[in-house]
């Protein structure tokens, strides 16, 4: 795990070294344990940055990566190939070896660019990926975008990095998501694009509830199995409602340690309703309650890390990031999260506008559209907001193929009707199998920023300063960054 810095001259007389590691500095929160840097030449690794500094590499391209050490399995980088240095953040899955060793085995010895399709094609990991070969930088990215990656270009510079700050910081103001499950060749030219796996709506199997329900177990178990092969122990946010009850289940079914970690505002009643589920699940419960003055004090914070000053994304951070610091001083280092239920099972009240409107095609259109999307608007912003606690966030629902089957599936074993209130009915229908009791799997959707009070205290805390929400968040956002530089 780690941060990836990448630039590139468009004056081949300048030196690109001193960019990344400027790059790299802003950075430092995803990874501080060991730094590296390369040009298509030389290679140089330290616990410091500034021993980097003095080893005075000159290149008009250089590529930079800085180490969170999760595991003992993770590694300094770049790593040395024959034909390239490659930086790797993220993980392939089952992760039993460092992952960057794993990306080269997959990549081989033959062609590098082959070999980066080969490992996109695969789709089972979470991961963004730099690989530099002589004058260029070939940069990718799993096919569901569960690892940030971001790039842009300036009038001096070509650059691509884990975090849009490191770009903001050189420059670069124009500043893009890396798309999904594409390769791109980058040179002092820019950047040019090859798609190579992007999710399809695949053709709609005609299946029977059952039938639904046992494929889904499997492929959740899989997945699960596949994304806890290195830990014996996980923390999963926890709500008490369907997508969480049946992630802690299958967690605890196949034989992990598992702390249940909820997070509200005192008083919340919600935090009842958690506590009394983890009972009827037989699992530990930590409640991590926060006051107006905790929210205050950490607006900053979490608006440094996700990039933005969205109001919804804010909402659904700051949770987010207080059950990552619950999990790490727990010691636990990875979070096992619902998200990318409600899009792909149809959680979302918004669905059912289209049912309403007689077009179940334009319902099955806006789930797709949902999943689709989930990259920027869940992903990036959650894992973001979990990795500066050093504490690495997993999404079993987020899995190749438990993607493509649910996306199969028919309307009807989402949404029964226009005017259901419960919706994922095939995934309610696999936690009562699973023995979830009703409270908890019939339990209706609330949104997580009004069922943990975090979008209440943020009005009033916004209030108090005589704006709405949006506006504070866009005042503080503006005096970090600037404050920052």
């Amino acid at each position: 795990m780690g941060s990836i810095s990448v630039a590139i001259c468009r004056d081949a007389a300048r030196n690109a070294t001193p960019i990344v590691l400027r790059m790299m500095k802003n950075l430092n929160h995803r990874g501080s344990d060991a730094f590296g840097v390369a040009s298509p030449k030389e290679l140089v690794l330290s616990e410091k940055i500034s021993e980097l500094e003095e080893a005075n590499l000159r290149s008009p391209i250089s590529m930079a990566y800085g180490l969170m050490r999760i595991f003992p399995k993770d590694i300094p980088q770049p790593v040395k190939a024959r034909e390239y240095v490659i930086a790797f953040d993220g993980r392939i899955y089952p992760s039993t070896s460092p992952d960057v060793e794993q990306a080269q085995r997959r990549i081989g010895e033959g062609d590098p660019l082959q070999g980066l399709r080969n490992l996109i094609e695969a789709g089972d990991g979470a991961y963004a990926i730099a690989m530099l070969r002589n004058s260029e930088v070939f940069l990718a990215r799993d096919p569901i975008g569960l690892k940030p990656l971001y790039y842009g270009e300036s009038e001096e510079f070509v650059a691509a990095a884990s975090e849009r700050k490191a770009l903001w910081d050189i420059g670069i103001r124009e500043v893009t998501t890396f798309p999904l499950g594409h390769i791109a060749r980058a040179t002092a030219s820019g950047f040019s694009f090859d798609k190579i796996q992007s999710l399809v709506q695949p053709p709609i199997k005609q299946v029977d509830m059952d039938t639904a329900v046992r494929q889904l177990k499997e492929l959740l178990l899989a997945s699960l199995s596949a994304r806890t092969k290195d830990v014996e122990k996980v923390a999963v946010p926890f709500s008490g409602g369907v997508d969480s009850s049946v992630i802690a289940l299958l967690a605890k079914l196949a034989g992990l340690e598992v702390k249940l970690i909820s997070v509200g505002m005192e008083g919340q009643s919600e935090l009842e309703h958690a506590r009394r589920s983890a009972e009827e699940l037989g699992l530990p419960l930590t409640i991590s309650r926060f006051t107006p003055a905790d929210l205050e004090e950490a607006v900053g914070e979490v608006l440094w890390h996700i990039e933005e000053p969205n109001l919804l994304k804010f909402s659904v951070a700051f949770p987010i990031y207080l059950a990552a610091r619950a999990a790490s001083r727990g010691g636990f280092k990875v979070l096992l999260a619902g998200q990318g239920s409600d899009e792909l099972f149809g959680g979302y009240r918004r669905f059912l506008k289209p049912l309403a409107e007689g077009s179940p095609e334009k319902a099955l259109e806006e789930i797709f559209r949902s999943v689709a999307q989930s990259h920027t608007v869940n992903y990036e912003r959650d894992e973001k907001a979990s990795i500066p606690h050093k504490v690495e966030l997993r999404l079993p629902y987020a899995d190749w193929k438990t993607i493509q089957y649910s996306l199969s599936l028919p309307l009807g074993l989402k949404i029964a009707s226009p005017s259901d209130l419960l919706r994922k009915r095939v995934l309610r229908k696999l936690a009562e199998t699973l023995g979830i009791p009703k409270s908890m799997s019939e339990r209706p959707k609330k949104a997580i920023q009004y069922a943990t009070g975090v979008s209440k205290a943020l009005k009033n805390l916004a209030k108090k300063n005589g704006l709405d929400s949006t506006q504070y968040l866009e005042r503080r956002f503006n005096e970090v960054f600037y404050s920052k530089g």
